[in-house]
């Protein structure tokens, strides 16, 4: 027996997988009850990709996306005022993340995962980051 070829996604196939699976059944009062990791698990599998169900980082990957998109369809409305306008702005900002084949170490994600997403990182302690909150 051969090894098992790798599982290849491209950005477009997971957005297609979140997509189908924000118009499936499981977003319905059926399984209201089950948490959301477990419908896009019973999701995939029926669906034939056992493989990206198996793959924890995948799957976790694919609920990104389907996340980043409920997000973005709830921030399609016009904001009703300056403040929902300036956190609406806030909330596209894209998402961004790191894959590694085989998972993270804490060597890796020092090493390969802060320094990629460093740019993207926000300084907590500003006004202008969080406008509503206050400052101690």
């Amino acid at each position: 027996m051969g090894a098992t070829p790798p599982l290849l996604l491209t950005d477009s196939d997971l957005d297609a997988l979140a997509r189908d699976f924000l118009r499936s059944i499981y977003l319905g009062p059926t399984y209201a009850g089950w948490s959301p990791d477990r419908r896009l698990d019973t999701f995939l599998r029926r669906r034939g990709l056992s493989r990206v169900a198996d793959d924890g980082d995948l799957s976790n990957i694919v609920l990104d996306r389907i996340m980043a998109q409920v997000r973005l369809v709830r921030h399609t409305r016009p904001p009703t005022t300056a403040a929902s306008a300036q956190s609406a702005a806030a909330a596209m900002r894209p998402v961004r993340m790191v894959h590694r084949q085989g998972g993270w170490t804490p060597e890796t994600l020092a090493e390969v995962a802060i320094p990629a997403l460093a740019p993207q990182f926000a300084p907590l302690d500003s006004r202008a980051v969080h406008p509503g909150l206050p400052m101690e």
